[in-house]
This record gives structure tokens, C-alpha cells and sequence, in this order.
């Protein structure tokens, strides 16, 4: 009875803390549906779209014209930035500024040595745009359609610095493409909702609106020039303040992303877990993501314990049972509403297994970071 009892105890507080975690899966969903119903003759900004791009020649002749031809009442304005392409990327922007007057090209300098191409490409987009509003974006992103700038602008309003976008993946055709979906929504379901009321944790540069007189009041990449990844994310982390980061999860404003290769994943987790040393005010919320993951390794096996220890007596066992199948049921259905709302495709019968493989997947990408050499992050290193 000595050693039921903290078991008890335990169990019953990690069943409370799981049930929080899924109750908040809810908030990304209510927010959807929420803004969708909001959208109705909102006040749009003028915006300048910045794409800094590497060797995407395919990406760009994909999805930049879907971007040029927006049906937007305001002024907008695509600027392409190169990152020292060696295909024919400046040839065809070259070409494409010919059709669309709205459409800029600017060319990092070759000259540039000990500063994050990245950082350098942004800088040099945001100095060339025309409007306070900025909306950074990847080239490998698909918008939906024509009128998906006036849903994602929308949110660019009252006294918010920067909005952050849904980004989803393209394809779930297999087991590697399914895992990538689903650890970038969870991941999404726990930093979104916390961006709103507290400091912004990270950013997804894939689509992120920012105010142009921010960036420059703060010049910039000034505090993590050298870095060779994480631009957008620090340029929220260290720069917005609580309560000024909007985030826009609307159906219509949510964009697609191309699937990564397996080693560009790999390399993504890896820089990301380098990313994370450089944050501010990073304690709530890892605190928050901490919970999270250990209170859904812990509760299985607490309960496991406590049911072996209540095996003579059948009341006990099926509270213990209870509170697992209702826990299960809350995490799935928490999950399933979200995806719904967000026009996901919904996960059956592989979700507790996913779930439950994210501290692996946390593991393993911290022991690769782990043993990469720290001069991999730098493009000097100091």
C-alpha cells in the first residue's frame, strides 16, 4: 500500500497533464475555423513577397507565376533574391521581368565572404522593398490560388510586427513522407498557439509576414549574422515582443511545401537543434515542450506500474484502464478535429505510433547534432 499510493498519485497527475496537452491540439483547429469565418472584406497592405532561392530553377518556374498573377487589390511586389546560382536562374528572371513590371531581381555580390548568404540574401530584399509589410517565402512553396495573398495579408493588421503562416508538406505516399507531416504538425500545434500569447519561441521563414521598419530598427541580422541557418526564427525570437507575433492558420491561407529528401531532413534537425542555443526567452516554452513529450512516455509506464500493483483488485484496474482508453481517445480526437479544420488528411491507425515516436526522433536528431562539428554552423567561425 506504501508504494501504490505515489503511483496512484502519479499516474492521476500525468493523466491530467497528457489530457492538457491534447485539450490544447484543440486551440490550432478553433483558430482555423475561427478565421475562416473572420475573412470578410478585411483592410489588405500593400506587401513586398521576398524568395531568396539557390539553384531552384524548377521551384521558381513552378510556383512564381501563381505568385505574380495574385488577385490583390493593393500594390504587391516579388522580389527574387540570388544566392550565387550556377544554373540558369538569373537568365529566366531576366525573362520574367519582361512580362510582370511588379516582379525585382537582385544578386548577391560575389564579393561576399564571412556572412550568412541567407542573412545577406534577406538584408538585400528587405532594403530593395517598397512596402512596410514583407512577406518572406521559400521557392519550393505552392500557394493554392490566385486570392491566397488577400487570405494571408489579412492578418497583417492592428498592432502585430510579424504573422506567422501554416505550412504543410506536399505528399504522405509513404512512411518517410508521412513521419515529416506529422512531427511539422505536432510541432506546429505546440509553438503556434504559445506565439500568440507569449514571446515567439520560432518561425517557419516557408511563409512569414514582417514589418519592414522592425527589421531595420533593429538592424537586422546584426545579433547572428554569422550563422548559416535559423535567419527567420531568430529575426522573430530576438525582435518581436509578446504580443505582437499574429498567426494566420486559415484553410485558404495555408501553403504547401515541397518534401524534403531524407538528408535535407536530417540537415534541417540538425541545424534547428543549433538554432535553438542562440534563442531568447526560450525557458516557458521548453518547459511547455519538455511536458509535453515526457508526460507521454511517462504516463504508459506509471500506469503499468500501478496496474501490475492493483492486479488483485478489479475496481482498481479498471480505473487505471479508464483513464488510459479516455486519454487515447482525447489525444486522437484532439488531433483528428485540428487536422480537419487545417484540410489535412486525417491520421488512423498510424497516430499512436507516430506520437509516440517523437522523443526518438527529438534523440536522434540531438545526438547528430551532438557530433557535428560546430564549425559546420558558421560561415565564420569565431
Amino acid at each position: 500500500m506504501n508504494m501504490l499510493l505515489p503511483f496512484l498519485v502519479l499516474t492521476a497527475l500525468l493523466w491530467l497533464m497528457c489530457q492538457w496537452h491534447a485539450l490544447r491540439r484543440f486551440k490550432l483547429g478553433r483558430l482555423a475555423k475561427r478565421q475562416e469565418r473572420e475573412m470578410v472584406n478585411p483592410t489588405l497592405p500593400p506587401i513586398s513577397i521576398i524568395i531568396t532561392c539557390h539553384d531552384q530553377l524548377p521551384f521558381l518556374q513552378k510556383n512564381l507565376i501563381t505568385l505574380l498573377e495574385q488577385d490583390y487589390p493593393e500594390e504587391f511586389e516579388v522580389i527574387v533574391v540570388d544566392m550565387k546560382s550556377t544554373d540558369d536562374t538569373g537568365k529566366w528572371l531576366e525573362y520574367m521581368m519582361e512580362r510582370y513590371t511588379h516582379l525585382h531581381y537582385s544578386l548577391c555580390p560575389p564579393s561576399a565572404r564571412d556572412i550568412s548568404l541567407q542573412r545577406l540574401a534577406l538584408t538585400l530584399g528587405v532594403r530593395s522593398a517598397q512596402h512596410e509589410w514583407m512577406l518572406f517565402m521559400h521557392p519550393d512553396v505552392t500557394v493554392p490560388n490566385s486570392h491566397w495573398l488577400c487570405h494571408m495579408s489579412s492578418a497583417c493588421k492592428g498592432d502585430v510586427d510579424a504573422v506567422q503562416g501554416f505550412v504543410r508538406y506536399s505528399s504522405q505516399k509513404n512512411w518517410k513522407e508521412k513521419k515529416q507531416q506529422f512531427f511539422r504538425l505536432w510541432e506546429q500545434m505546440l509553438w503556434m498557439p504559445f506565439t500568440k500569447r507569449h514571446s515567439p519561441y520560432r518561425a517557419d521563414g516557408a511563409c512569414l509576414c514582417y514589418r519592414r521598419s522592425v527589421f531595420m530598427s533593429h538592424n537586422g541580422f546584426a545579433s547572428n549574422a554569422t550563422l548559416l541557418e535559423g535567419a527567420e526564427t531568430l529575426l522573430v525570437n530576438h525582435n518581436i515582443k509578446k504580443g505582437k507575433c499574429g498567426i494566420n492558420v486559415s484553410p485558404n491561407a495555408i501553403v504547401t511545401q515541397a518534401q524534403p529528401e531524407a538528408e535535407q531532413w536530417k540537415t534541417e534537425q540538425i541545424f534547428f537543434m543549433e538554432t535553438r542555443r542562440h534563442k531568447c526567452h526560450t525557458v516557458t516554452y521548453r518547459l511547455l515542450y519538455a511536458s509535453s513529450v515526457l508526460s507521454q512516455i511517462l504516463f504508459p509506464l506509471s500506469a503499468i506500474t500501478a496496474a501490475f500493483l492493483l492486479r488483485s483488485n478489479v475496481w482498481g484496474l479498471c480505473i487505471v484502464a479508464s483513464l488510459w482508453l479516455s486519454l487515447l481517445i482525447m489525444q486522437f480526437c484532439s488531433f483528428s478535429y485540428t487536422t480537419r479544420k487545417l484540410g489535412i488528411k486525417v491520421y488512423t491507425f498510424s497516430f499512436f505510433l507516430l506520437l509516440n515516436l517523437i522523443p526518438v526522433w527529438d534523440l536522434k536528431a540531438w545526438m547528430r547534432w551532438k557530433f557535428t562539428e560546430k564549425r559546420t554552423f558558421r560561415k565564420k567561425f569565431i
